[in-house]
């Protein structure tokens, strides 16, 4: 592994980016890196009404 490649293979969002192309838009994934607790929210408000019920 290159240099280059190891530096965009371990930045946020980098894996993004490679699997959608530079066109990709990198906002999006650093958007959901700023807002993890939203898919923890989902998958905790389902447990939780999983251990009600």
């Amino acid at each position: 592994m290159s240099p280059e490649e190891a530096r965009t293979h371990c930045e946020p969002g980098a894996r993004i980016r490679k699997l959608g192309g530079a066109e990709h838009r990198p906002e999006t994934a650093d958007a959901a890196i700023a807002e993890p607790e939203t898919v923890f929210d989902r998958y905790s408000q389902r447990a939780q009404a999983f251990v009600q019920a």
